[in-house]
């Protein structure tokens, strides 16, 4: 049954042909107007030599490859920076205190403060500054015994008899 179903398919593809079937010229084709194909090398009415050399430059500048020279050294300084104790200025990172306020027709915002006047708060002293460098102490840190348990030999592995399992 499968050899006549396959001899079948075979045979159906073979006898198989297209709906719309236009016949094939083998042929040279035929063509209305002659041109004539060139082959050869292109025909340029204006000749325009093609350079291909290096460039040249009307002027001429001379290109630097070596390294950079400059007029006035000034070194590059990557460690920290070293202040004189005596043009020492202090840098304020607090908000900005104005002396004279600038006065305003509406707030932009509104700030209302509920404050007990039973407690008053105390005035926050700054630190003073000390520019000399501060002593370390470093304190030896003693190490702590550590408490090793007997080891646990493992021991080999015992099958049981089938009729306990």
């Amino acid at each position: 049954m499968k050899i006549f179903l396959s001899f079948a398919a075979v045979v159906a593809v073979a006898v198989a042909v297209p709906a719309n079937y236009e016949p094939i010229h083998v042929g040279p084709a035929l063509v209305d107007t002659y041109e004539p194909i060139h082959v050869g090398p292109a025909l340029v009415d204006t000749y325009e030599p093609i350079h291909v050399g290096p460039a040249l430059v009307d002027t001429y500048e001379p290109i630097q490859v070596g390294p950079a020279l400059v007029d006035t050294y000034e070194p590059i300084h990557v460690g920290p920076a070293l202040v004189d104790v005596d043009n020492y200025e202090p840098i304020s990172v607090g908000p900005a205190i104005v002396d004279t306020p600038t006065t305003q027709s509406t707030p932009l915002v509104q700030i209302i403060l509920n404050i007990n006047q039973a407690t008053t708060a105390s005035a926050v002293e700054t630190p003073a500054y000390n520019p000399q460098p501060a002593e370390i102490v470093e304190k030896p840190v003693a190490p702590t015994p550590v408490i090793v348990a007997s080891p646990i030999i493992p021991a080999p592995v015992v099958t049981l008899p089938e009729i306990l399992n």
